[in-house]
């Protein structure tokens, strides 16, 4: 069952979408709507039917690094086909 992201979640979703990379118009438009399909490390994005799809150069189109607080990892944001499929963080 899908279900709105968490305020963390749209926070994230929305910085890494805050970068400059080819196909990143259509990912924010596809944000407007996407939600959430699990919870944990690895979040299942869901978009909506008909949106447009990105022509990203790469199955992960952007990524950041987080360091800080104890805390070594990163944020990765998935595309498959065109669309957000997926945003996990690492360590």
């Amino acid at each position: 069952m899908n279900r709105q992201l968490t305020d963390r979640e749209r926070q994230i979703l929305d910085m890494l979408l805050g970068a400059d990379f080819p196909g990143v118009e259509e990912l924010r438009a596809q944000a407007q709507s996407v939600t959430a399909r699990r919870e944990g490390l690895i979040i299942d994005l869901v978009v909506e039917p008909g949106t447009p799809k990105a022509k990203v150069l790469a199955r992960v189109p952007v990524q950041a690094v987080v360091d800080g607080d104890g805390y070594d990892g990163g944020l990765l944001l998935y595309v498959d086909e065109g669309s957000l499929s997926a945003s996990s963080i690492g360590g």
